[in-house]
């Protein structure tokens, strides 16, 4: 090989071994850059994994949380001391955190309220966002629930003032059940202007006729609006013709409801004035007032009503129902009995002769002044052992002694309690606002919705605070109450009061007050014993005045919360 080969040799040599070199770098430079992307893929697949798992656990707990809300919504009705306060959103987004607190929660998550959105005093939605770690990797989830709260049972209250002890009114005090007038008012028996209607449609009305009203009105016209269940009657102004525009003079139709769902009431008409002159029976097309029927006909036969009733009837009482301008009365001759939401009255003869009583006719009745199982002060007994007694202080009627025993029954076991209210005190106390004595200030004295006032040492005294407001009030010890009103209805609701009642100056309640005369455990909760001492009000005006609207409207959405799930607003974080 001469010289010159062997330098050609060598370079090719060379030449290759640099190819070999090159090729082995860019192979080494593709697995390096192929394991580093295997490796990214898996890590952001292991990512991946992770947050899944994190959004999934989140999930997870809001659906048990939804679970749980169902069990415990009635807890979250009642307002902790520590959260009173006259600001409403402060109130009840401080109360649903520490009800929040409450949950016993999963593994790994927690669950904070994000966002609250009230009517009036009700919560309506809540947002609650559920934070979630799995495997170091955090997901924060947000639904929306919206809430509703209940009606409580209708209040089974028989009189102006309902108390086991017995009764002392001293002074120039008085207690006002009703007394039926000779003869009834136009509009009587009816819970004016109860909701606010709109009819869906301006079609020809008579008797049997289907329509559809939809509903509104201010905030506690909507709080009444559950209510109205089928059966219920309810009065409509009435349009006088096809334009639809209201009837001059005005005219009115009764109807019964077949429905109540999503803010539409499904209605027929049981009472329609017949088409006369000008005059043809139309649903009206503008925005009307509804009137709600208190206690309306649902049939008749001799001797026997059934009612859609929303009062109490008892044996004595008197009934009336206006016709034809022309007002009829009977009395009640044994006491109401319920059947599903129907009550059942037995009467006496009418007079002055039998009706004919359509269906949907509103019934007035009578109440008594006072009810007790024990003496009212003003009874005596002469020596023929005749027992006497003056009402002078009373407006309405009165039942005293064992007659009453079945409407004010002894407390124990939570008899009257029950009576009263279809529920345990531990069930209403746990959907109520518990303010301890120490906190019922004047501004807490402004009652509003279903309020428990909790003794510290058995008895509670007011005198500066003074009782305003719409709700329940319940006292689980001793009442006394010196105060002055300034308005014949300054508090408008129920005080039940578990102790002793005293009430000098000249409160001013309308609805009813029930007294137990119990003697309870220092929970405030359990009866073991009574005290007889009377019931006692003194001082000037009336102290009561029975007023079955009151009564009936109170327990409008003053019962437990329900949550359901708000479709369409799950968002991640």
């Amino acid at each position: 090989m001469t010289h010159e080969e062997l330098i050609m040799h060598t370079r090719d040599q060379g030449t290759a071994l640099i190819t070999v070199l090159m090729t082995a770098v860019l192979l080494m430079g593709v697995v390096t850059v192929t394991t580093q992307l295997t490796l990214g893929s898996r890590k952001t697949g292991a990512d991946d994994t992770r947050t899944f798992q994190s959004a999934l656990q989140g999930e997870s707990a809001l659906a048990d949380f939804l679970v749980w809300a169902q069990d415990n919504s009635q807890f979250l009705g009642s307002v902790p001391a520590g959260c009173v306060n006259s600001n409403a959103v402060q109130q009840l987004s401080c109360t649903t955190k520490e009800w929040l607190k409450t949950y016993p929660g999963s593994s790994g998550v927690t669950l904070k309220l994000a966002g609250i959105q009230l009517s009036g005093a009700n919560i309506v939605t809540m947002d609650i966002e559920a934070s979630s770690t799995a495997g170091g990797s955090n997901t924060r989830i947000l639904q929306q629930y919206k809430s509703k709260k209940l009606d409580l049972p209708p209040l089974n209250v028989p009189s102006a003032v309902l108390s086991y002890p017995g009764v002392d009114v001293g002074g120039n005090a008085s207690i006002g059940g009703t007394v039926l007038p000779a003869s009834l008012p136009d509009g009587y028996g009816l819970f004016s202007n109860f909701a606010r209607s709109t009819a869906t449609a301006v079609t020809p009305l008579s008797v049997g006729a289907l329509t559809q009203v939809a509903l509104s009105g201010n905030a506690d016209q909507t709080r009444r609006l559950s209510r109205m269940k089928p059966g219920d009657y309810v009065r409509l102004p009435l349009a006088g013709g096809a334009a639809g525009s209201l009837a001059t003079p005005l005219q009115t139709g009764t109807f019964k409801v077949t429905s109540n769902s999503g803010g539409a009431l499904g209605l027929q008409a049981v009472q329609i004035p017949a088409a006369l002159g000008s005059f043809s029976p139309f649903m009206p097309k503008n925005e009307t007032q509804l009137d709600y029927v208190m206690n309306g006909v649902v049939s008749t036969a001799p001797g026997q009503l059934t009612l859609r009733a929303t009062e109490t009837f008892v044996k004595g009482d008197k009934v009336a129902v206006k016709i034809a301008g022309i007002t009829y009365t009977a009395t009640v001759t044994a006491d109401g009995s319920a059947s599903g939401d129907n009550t059942s009255v037995s009467i006496g003869t009418w007079s002055p002769a039998t009706p004919v009583i359509p269906e949907g006719t509103a019934v007035a009745k009578s109440t008594n002044a006072v009810v007790t199982s024990g003496d009212y002060n003003d009874c005596v007994t002469d020596a023929l052992g005749t027992r006497k007694c003056s009402t002078s202080d009373l407006v309405g009627g009165l039942i005293t002694g064992a007659a009453a025993n079945t409407y004010a029954p002894n407390p124990a076991n939570d008899a009257m309690f029950l009576k009263t209210f279809g529920r345990t005190p531990a069930e209403l106390k746990a959907m109520a606002t518990v303010i301890p004595e120490a906190n019922f200030d004047r501004e807490a004295a402004n009652i509003n919705g279903l309020t428990w006032l909790a003794s510290s040492g058995g008895s509670v005294n007011l005198n500066n605070e003074k009782l305003r407001g719409t709700g329940i009030l319940i006292v689980d010890g001793d009442l006394n109450i010196n105060q002055n009103q300034a308005d014949a209805c300054d508090m408008k609701g129920v005080i039940y009061v578990r102790g002793n009642l005293s009430i000098q100056g000249n409160l001013g309640l309308c609805g009813a007050i029930v007294v137990e005369g119990s003697i309870t455990d220092s929970t405030g909760m359990k009866v073991v014993g009574t005290d007889n001492e009377d019931t006692k009000f003194s001082g000037t005006g009336r102290k009561v005045q029975y007023d079955p609207q009151v009564i009936m409207d109170i327990t409008a959405g003053a019962g437990k919360y329900v949550l359901s799930l708000e479709q369409g607003t799950w968002r991640q974080r």
